[in-house]
Order: C-alpha cells, then sequence, then structure tokens
C-alpha cells in the first residue's frame, strides 16, 4: 500500500525577529516540503503532536483501551507536548519544516489497528524519510543564513514521522528531541523572499552536501569548541574543493589578452606543476581574488589569522574554548559560499 509520510521537525531560533506585523511567515513551499516561520505554530505541529502523542500511549498500552478512554487520553499527551513546546520555545521564533515522501507500506512487518490507527514497526522505511528530510533541513537553515547574511544557530525542539493513506488513516511514526542554540537575527520580509532561491542552488550543488551537514553541526551546537572545528572544517573543504574551479580563472586573469607561445607555453607550465603545491593559504588567496576582489587582501589576512588560530589549537598549543574565533569562521564560511553560489 502506498502512504504519504510526512517528516517535520520544529526549530527553535533564539533571537530571531519576524517582519513587522508578521506573525507567521513562509518561506518554501513546494509540493513536497514547506517552511514557515512563527510564534505560534500549533496548527502546523497538530498532526506531528498526535503522532507523538500515541507513541508515547503504545508505550503505556493506551492504545487497546475503549475509544472514549483513548480519546481522553490523547487529548491530554498533546496537551502536555504543546505545554512542553511552548515552554521550550520560550516565545521566540520557531521553524516548521515538513517533507513528504511516497513510500510503500511493508505488509509483512508487525502490526496492528487499533482505533483506526495502524500502529507497527518497520512499516515504512523511516531512515530513508530522515535522510530526504535532514538534507532539506539543512539547505532550508543554509538558505535562511545567507538570505538574512546572518549565522544561524538552531535548537530542535521535536522531530517526527507520520504517514496518511490515500483514505486519510494515520500510520503511527516515531520521534526524536535534542538541541542547543544562541543567536540574534532579523531581517526584512522581501529579504527572506530570497530563500527559495538560494534553497535550489543549494540542492543542485551535490558537491556541496559535506560542507553544508559541517555548517549545520555548527549550527546545532552550543560546544564552543565543536562549533568552532565544524564551522573551519567546513571552510577549509569549501576552499579545497572549489580551488579547482577558480585557478583556471585566475591564471586566465593574469595572463589578461597576451595570446603569444612564450606566455601560454608559461601559463600552461604553471598549470601543470603548481597543482600538488599550492598550500590552503595559496588556494584561498586565488579563491578569494575571483570572488571578492575588492576585498580579497583584508579576506586574505583574516584567513591567515584564522588559520594560525587552528594550527595552535591542532598541534597542541593552549587555547581556551573562549578564545575560539567560531564567530568569525562561520561569517567567513557563509560569505564564500554565498560567493561560490553567486558566481556558479
Amino acid at each position: 500500500m502506498r502512504v504519504e509520510c510526512h517528516f517535520a521537525s520544529v526549530l527553535r531560533i533564539d533571537g530571531f525577529t519576524l517582519p513587522t506585523s508578521t506573525s507567521q511567515l513562509t518561506l518554501f513551499e513546494r509540493p513536497h516540503l514547506r517552511a514557515i516561520l512563527g510564534i505560534q505554530i500549533d496548527e502546523l505541529c497538530a498532526d506531528l503532536d498526535v503522532s507523538r502523542a500515541l507513541a508515547v500511549l503504545l508505550l503505556h498500552g493506551v492504545m487497546a483501551a475503549e475509544r472514549s478512554e483513548f480519546d481522553v487520553a490523547v487529548a491530554a499527551e498533546v496537551k502536555r507536548i504543546v505545554e512542553r513546546r511552548h515552554k521550550e520555545g520560550k516565545n521566540r521564533v520557531l521553524l516548521f519544516i515538513e517533507s513528504t515522501v511516497p513510500m510503500d507500506v511493508d505488509p509483512n512487518s508487525p502490526h496492528r489497528e487499533e482505533h483506526g490507527i495502524v500502529v507497527g514497526f518497520d512499516l515504512v522505511d523511516r531512515d530513508a524519510a530522515a535522510r530526504v528530510h535532514r538534507e532539506a533541513t539543512r539547505g532550508i537553515v543554509a538558505a535562511l543564513s545567507l538570505a538574512s547574511e546572518q549565522d544561524i544557530t538552531t535548537h530542535k525542539l521535536s522531530e517526527g514521522l507520520y504517514c496518511r493513506d490515500a483514505g486519510g488513516k494515520l500510520y503511527l511514526s516515531y520521534t526524536a528531541t535534542m538541541g542547543q542554540a544562541t543567536l540574534v537575527v532579523s531581517s526584512a520580509q522581501e529579504t527572506l523572499a530570497t530563500i527559495p532561491d538560494y534553497f535550489d542552488k543549494l540542492k543542485a550543488r551535490k558537491d556541496l552536501s559535506r560542507i553544508l551537514r559541517l555548517a549545520a553541526d555548527a549550527a546545532a551546537t552550543s560546544d564552543r569548541f565543536r562549533m568552532w572545528l565544524s564551522a573551519w572544517t567546513a571552510l577549509e573543504s569549501l576552499i579545497t574543493s572549489r580551488f579547482k574551479r577558480y585557478e583556471p580563472i585566475f591564471l586566465d586573469q593574469l595572463r589578461g589578452d597576451r595570446k603569444d607561445a612564450p606566455t601560454l607555453h608559461y601559463f600552461g607550465r604553471l598549470a601543470a606543476v603548481m597543482p600538488e603545491r599550492y598550500r590552503l593559504l595559496d588556494k584561498f588567496a586565488i579563491v578569494a581574488a575571483c570572488l571578492f576582489p575588492d576585498r580579497a587582501e583584508a579576506d586574505l589576512e583574516e584567513f591567515k589569522e584564522l588559520k594560525e588560530q587552528r594550527d595552535n589549537v591542532m598541534h597542541g598549543g593552549e587555547t581556551t574554548d573562549a578564545e575560539l574565533r567560531a564567530e568569525a569562521v562561520r561569517k567567513l564560511l557563509r560569505r564564500y559560499l554565498e560567493g561560490d553560489l553567486k558566481a556558479s
């Protein structure tokens, strides 16, 4: 049987303020993916809350209770879930993301039906749905960061999977909670309107998947060392992987209009022997010169300082977590990621 599997998550974004006179803002809406910002999102979370409540009641054996007792128990558990979200949300902006994936129910998996709800284990490939959703979530968060020109730090309040067949019957899902946070952001509505464009560009760039995963790790932790390490690894990966694109552009700019044989020979030889000799700093200098020629010198100086700190940490130097320049690394990562997207 074919069902529509909805994987949803709720993220808190500390300090993020919605545009004036806006209580809820749709950032992205496609047939199989939507992302909405809001302070009050209980209506959006209705199905997610019910599925989470049912998972709890299953563990307590309430699924087999009489219908009237069952309905009371579901309502009470949903109320607790909503109150917990309000408490953890701290009256701040929440980001609701829901992805939809069509899947086939495995009829051979253990299951039973109670009160019109199918309860079972491994009825669908939850991991596959989760992978699709988390990749989409990383893209949405990265797009929000690029559109708002701020480094987004998220705190996951909840996530879960719930499925429905063509008749609307619910198939029980499972959820998990985790999280961390910090940030201050405010953006105009027209600025956030660029999120779908950024999302599409990020999704099309399969070469950025590891970099986005590392950036998401940096956004989802309050551990300063992990934030710094994830962001630096993402930045280093971005520069290293994209250098191959920008080196020939840089050499063409140096050569200019000269097409005489000695010049072509020289630059051809340079391109042949240099790739294995470039250091990370050399690669950054060339990428910076191509993406941001007007500020390449300043960026190179900052990158030198950040790399010196990285080298000091990796070689056992005495650097406290408080001294780690995590914000500077994340800012540089965001700007060069955006610059690469626009140049591609």
